[in-house]
């Protein structure tokens, strides 16, 4: 059997506010591909207080993906 899992970290130093709002979207987007294709999980991965944008809140972004 194969497990498939897509992971996200968000991780972007020196990205922009607009640029950090595209890859959320993008994830947002690949996540609904991974549905679609199949795939068993998304992982998202956390680190608080890191200035290279590391997902800080990942009980957030999930809903996202959830919803």
């Amino acid at each position: 059997m194969v497990y498939v899992v897509t992971r996200f970290d968000f991780s972007a130093p020196g990205a922009g506010p607009e640029e950090r709002r595209d890859r959320y979207r993008a994830a947002l987007d690949m996540a609904r591909y991974a549905e679609e294709t199949g795939h068993d999980a998304v992982n998202l991965s956390e680190h608080h207080a890191s200035e290279d944008g590391y997902l800080p809140s990942p009980l957030i972004a999930a809903s996202a993906v959830a919803a």
